[in-house]
């Protein structure tokens, strides 16, 4: 009696996360020309101007992701039984077992572009000319520009995975061949386990000012006091503040748990009586592949508001008191890893590759030639591979520069497959 047991599985999973993405592009207001003057006013006379310009950007950006994969993965074409036959040969084949487990989580991505950080793009001029004598005339005036930029990320992802592929534990127990012998063969076709998992999150992008397109931040401030009458008090006061503050922080928490096996062997061939006994068992390969990336900041910031400032007094009368007092100050502050941000990164990778070709019994067989007990075992291959990069921050004059070429946050199945050529 024959028997022959012919078996192939191929089993593919995969797994894809949706992705978190928040794009912001804001242009922020900036102030037009702004002009004040005192001219022509009689002597004695008192005349003032005072003008206040402020403004304010505030952009909040904040992303929570939280990611669960829990999967299994099972191929299998092994566990046959080929038992107590009596005559010929008995034959158990089986075909390949193959499990692969794909898994990508992309989340938490904030970018924020402003073309000129709120910086006065335009003219200011502040005169005074041809007041009388004695006069008093005074113009005061204040410009301020606040930029806040809070982009934050959280994400806590945990994968479980257990794939396992056999094609083994398979009997063939017990067989007599009868008067012409006969012969027992198990031979197995080969295991395959793959796990492959891509873990990217926690992306801030910001960038501001000539940075963005290339817009300039400079702006042009004039004071005149000219040809005003003798004992006349004449003062300008200009103030123009700008302030630019960014603050990035990421918080990633990873767990990745694998657990891949493969395995060919635990094969019995016992107690048969026969020409000869053989078992042949395939390769049994088993390969992680991890790669983490999170917790990213990039900064592109040229928000130094430029001022060209020209201040003339010319041309007044005798007794005169004349006083032109321009400020201009300008403050960036960028906290990447300060200020209650920063970067955290908690990851760990628990990996368990059990590839196995042996555990394979061949006792107490009895032959009617002396062709003898054969057990042929195929190649275990075990493959590892953990990829880690956290924590960068990154500030400069050039965000497409400063940005690594893989940001974007690509997944590519071949990537993790392609160089297994099982």
């Amino acid at each position: 009696m024959n028997k022959m047991h012919l078996n192939r599985i191929f089993l593919l999973t995969m797994f894809a996360s949706g992705s978190i993405l928040v794009n912001t592009a804001i242009a922020a207001p900036a102030f037009a020309a702004s002009s004040s003057t005192i001219s022509g006013n009689g002597s004695s006379s008192t005349s003032s101007i005072g003008t206040t310009q402020t403004t304010t950007n505030s952009v909040v950006q904040s992303n929570n992701a939280q990611i669960n994969n829990d999967v299994s993965s099972s191929a299998s074409t092994g566990k046959n039984d080929a038992n107590s036959n009596t005559g010929g040969d008995v034959t158990i084949m089986t075909g390949n077992a193959t499990s692969k487990v794909a898994i990508s989580n992309q989340a938490n991505v904030n970018q924020a572009s402003f073309p000129n950080c709120g910086c006065t793009t335009g003219n200011t001029t502040l005169q005074e000319k041809g007041n009388g004598s004695d006069s008093s005339n005074a113009i005061n005036s204040n410009t301020t520009n606040t930029s806040s930029y809070f982009q934050n990320n959280a994400a806590n992802v945990n994968n479980h995975i257990n794939s396992s592929a056999s094609t083994g534990k398979n009997d063939a127990n017990q067989n007599t061949g009868g008067a012409q012998g006969g012969n027992v063969t198990v031979m197995t076709g080969k295991a395959t386990s793959a796990v492959g998992i891509d873990n990217a999150v926690n992306a801030n992008l910001l960038s501001t000012g000539n940075s963005v397109n290339g817009s300039s931040n400079q702006q042009s401030a004039n004071s005149l006091i000219n040809g005003n009458g003798a004992g006349s008090s004449n003062s300008i006061g200009m103030l123009i503040n700008n302030n630019n503050t960014a603050v990035q922080g990421n918080g990633s928490w990873i767990n990745n748990m694998v657990n891949s096996e493969a395995k060919t062997g635990k094969n019995d061939a016992n107690q048969n009586t026969s020409d000869t006994v053989a078992i042949m068992t395939g390769d049994a390969n088993a390969s992680t592949w991890i790669s983490n990336m999170a917790n990213f900041n990039a900064i592109s910031t040229d928000c130094g508001c430029v001022v060209d400032t020209a201040a003339k007094v010319s041309g007044n009368g005798s007794n005169s008191d004349n006083s032109i007092n321009n400020t201009s100050v300008s403050t960036n502050s960028i906290f990447q890893g300060g200020h209650g941000a920063g970067n955290t990164a908690y990851i760990t990778n628990k990996l368990n590759n059990d590839p196995k070709t042996g555990y394979n019994d061949g006792n107490q067989n009895t032959g009617y030639t002396n062709d003898g007990v054969g057990t042929l075992t195929g190649d275990a291959n075990s493959q590892t591979s953990v990829n880690t990069s956290t924590n960068i921050n990154l500030a400069g004059a050039n965000l497409s520069a400063l940005m690594p070429s893989n940001l974007m946050l690509d997944f590519n199945l071949a990537q993790i497959f392609g160089s297994l050529n099982w």
